[in-house]
């Protein structure tokens, strides 16, 4: 294996700017990207594409409904809530619910096994995903210490991961079960009417969203993986925008965007939230932080920043296996563990 380059700084000083955060945004291109075809074949797709599935169609045609030419899946979804299509529209989130979590994850590793063993325990993934690639990914890795990978926030409903009311918490919906009450789980709300995306009327789903406000404040990089910010979720961009705008870190943070899109497009849209030139637009994670910089991503900034000591890359290989994966990964746990004994 090649010589570890780590940064020249310590990683455990709660009040420095490295120790800060890495939040990371991640929209239905991150899943996209992550695994185009899933294990067991079936496609990952878009919004724009939900309306295409066979299953949808097939749906559609029962209750002899057509969605218009120029209408987006989440514009026929409001017109038929609007509409009070009451039998269809309970049909149809259970359609897409099912296909969601029929999706299985490969054996090999994944970008989003990368990603998430690329951050660390102060560090945050925010997802608007439905489907299950995620949390398939970040169980596969507890056995190295749930405090050593990063706090995942689920701000939409997410076919793996169910709610208990009672307990006020997200659970993996495989177990069926909440891990402290034993109870049954609920499954969280999948789809909402354009105009109407309330985050505060579920309790778990609202509590996350407060979470990630509080992470916006403080995050030192944000990295928004595949995530277009529609206009359909003018509410969400705005709740990123106005939190973001007070971090006390705002002058020294960085944005990444990691998105193949028109770059002038990117710009417009997130123009908002970039601070002066503090910002960079990526095609593929692999360019990001996170990737060149597994694990030590903020610190790796804060070192050429501002001590004006850039650190040598140490990129994140591509492997076959999870043996490979963790012997890349072990000396950087490492120095972490070492680091909080001091």
């Amino acid at each position: 294996m090649q010589k570890q380059h780590l940064p020249r700084i310590k990683i455990s000083n709660g009040k420095t700017f490295n120790n800060s955060p890495h939040l990371v945004i991640l929209g239905a291109g991150a899943s996209i990207a992550c695994m185009k075809n899933t294990a067991n074949g079936k496609k990952m797709p878009s919004m724009n594409e939900l309306s295409g599935l066979v299953e949808v169609q097939n749906l559609l045609k029962k209750h002899s409904v057509k969605i218009k030419e120029d209408e987006s899946f989440e514009d026929f979804f409001s017109r038929i809530h609007n509409e009070e299509y009451g039998d269809l529209e309970k049909e149809l989130e259970q359609c897409i619910w099912d296909y969601f979590s029929d999706i299985e994850i490969n054996d090999k590793p994944n970008l989003y096994d990368k990603l998430i063993l690329s951050l660390r325990g102060k560090d945050y993934i925010a997802t608007f995903n439905w489907d299950p690639l995620l949390i398939l990914s970040y169980i596969r890795h507890k056995k190295i210490g749930e405090n050593k990978l990063p706090k995942l926030l689920f701000l939409h409903g997410n076919v793996g991961e169910g709610i208990c009311y009672d307990c006020k918490i997200l659970c993996n919906f495989h177990n069926k079960i909440c891990h402290r009450c034993h109870k049954e789980l609920s499954k969280s709300k999948l789809l909402y009417p354009i105009g109407k995306k309330d985050y505060n009327s579920d309790p778990v789903i609202k509590n996350n969203w407060n979470i990630l406000r509080d992470v916006l404040s403080r995050a030192y990089i944000i990295t928004i993986f595949g995530y277009s910010a529609p206009v359909s979720d003018v509410e969400a961009k705005e709740i990123l925008l106005d939190n973001y705008k007070k971090s006390k870190y705002l002058e020294l943070s960085e944005i990444e965007v990691i998105n193949n899109s028109d770059r002038k497009k990117i710009e417009e849209t997130w123009s908002d939230m970039f601070f002066s030139h503090h910002y960079c637009i990526f095609d593929k994670l692999s360019d990001s932080f996170i990737l060149k910089h597994p694990r030590r991503s903020c610190d790796s900034h804060a070192s050429a920043c501002l001590q004006c000591d850039p650190v040598e890359e140490h990129p994140f290989p591509d492997f076959d296996n999870f043996d490979d994966v963790y012997s890349f990964l072990d000396p950087l746990i490492s120095e972490e563990e070492n680091e909080e004994l001091k």
